[in-house]
């Protein structure tokens, strides 16, 4: 090959079976290159044609088994057919009363087809097995019951009945409510018959209800200087703080004058009854009254020698001469006395 000079071959080539269509290996013979130091640059295109169905073999597809048998367990199940040429893909369909499924896990007797991919080399082909999924006892469930006051719920539900007794009927499982409050409750269990499963063996499941919750307390708070008394206090507690201590609430006298405070109140828990829900009432103390300044009358107001409607003079007044008007009064009264008296007597007389 001379600078300059360029050769061309096509070859026509058959792909094996085993072909991924996607790479080709050219090989250069290294003899036919002259002169050391030359670079070849090589561009290789792929060309492409079709064949007809009639120029491919035969494609081949089998099962191991006739019939495929599975206990039901709830998990999809597969079958697997053998091809020729080895590692053709395939598809299956599962067929039963006139419906195809791409893949099934319940109960029943299906028809599965499985068909082979055309190829490069091979036509499709299609081949056929029974695959057979048996109804089989339940398992005994495992239930765990959370109360919540007197409600009950159950985990898990779907699929499980019960009955209070041995002579109830049964009816399925789900949250129990308006139960008795502080009471045991034994319930009969069992997996429930259905499509895939007969009925599981009996067992028993043994819960109490909680106690009732108390009411939230309603309370009040009277304010005397530093002194606090509550409408109520019997059956209630409180705190200070959301980290204080419970502590039974009566009157409370160690508070600081002229401070607010906020008290966390709740119904006590008994042996019948939970705790009830938390409640908060706030309060102010009075002022000391050591720090109170007196009040000092003013003109026309308090003074007793200014106010038209108390005609009393102060007792300095009193000590400079008004005395005579106090003895006017009493002596107009004591004539008046007499008055009276001597009319008294005189219709006694007559």
């Amino acid at each position: 090959i001379q600078p300059g000079d360029h050769q061309f071959t096509y070859f026509n080539f058959t792909a094996g079976s085993n072909w991924d269509g996607k790479t080709i290996t050219v090989y250069v013979n290294p003899s036919s290159i002259a002169g050391a130091g030359y670079t070849y640059e090589s561009d290789i295109k792929l060309g492409m044609f079709f064949l007809k169905s009639a120029d491919l073999a035969e494609g081949s597809i089998s099962f191991a088994e006739e019939t495929y048998t599975y206990d039901y367990d709830g998990e999809v199940k597969t079958v697997e057919a053998t091809t020729d040429p080895v590692g053709t893909p395939v598809t299956y369909t599962f067929a039963i009363d006139g419906k195809t499924y791409d893949a099934v896990s319940d109960v029943g007797t299906y028809t599965v087809t499985a068909t082979s991919a055309c190829t490069r080399t091979h036509l499709p082909a299609t081949t056929t097995t029974t695959l057979v999924i048996n109804k089989v006892k339940a398992a005994v469930p495992q239930v765990k019951a959370t109360a919540d006051g007197n409600t009950v719920s159950f985990a898990p539900a779907g699929g499980i009945e019960y009955k209070m007794s041995a002579e109830d009927e049964w009816q399925p499982l789900m949250t129990m409510v308006d139960l008795a409050y502080n009471t045991e409750y034994t319930i009969i269990l069992r997996v429930a018959e259905s499509n895939n499963v007969f009925a599981s063996d009996e067992t028993t499941l043994t819960f109490r209800t909680e106690k009732e919750q108390a009411a939230v307390p309603s309370v009040t708070a009277t304010v005397d200087g530093k002194s606090v008394t509550f409408s109520s206090t019997e059956g209630i507690e409180y705190k200070i703080g959301a980290d204080g201590e419970w502590k039974d609430l009566a009157t409370l006298t160690e508070f600081a004058y002229d401070t607010e405070y906020t008290l966390i109140l709740r119904t006590k828990a008994t042996e019948t009854l939970l705790a009830s829900d938390e409640t908060t009432l706030t309060f102010k103390t009075d002022k000391d009254p050591a720090s109170v300044e007196p009040e000092v009358p003013g003109p026309g107001t308090d003074d007793p020698g200014n106010n038209p409607e108390n005609p009393e003079k102060p007792e300095e007044e009193k000590k400079g001469g008004c005395s005579s008007t106090i003895g006017f009064a009493s002596v107009s009264v004591l004539a008046l006395g007499v008055a009276v008296q001597a009319l008294f007597a005189k219709r006694k007389e007559d």
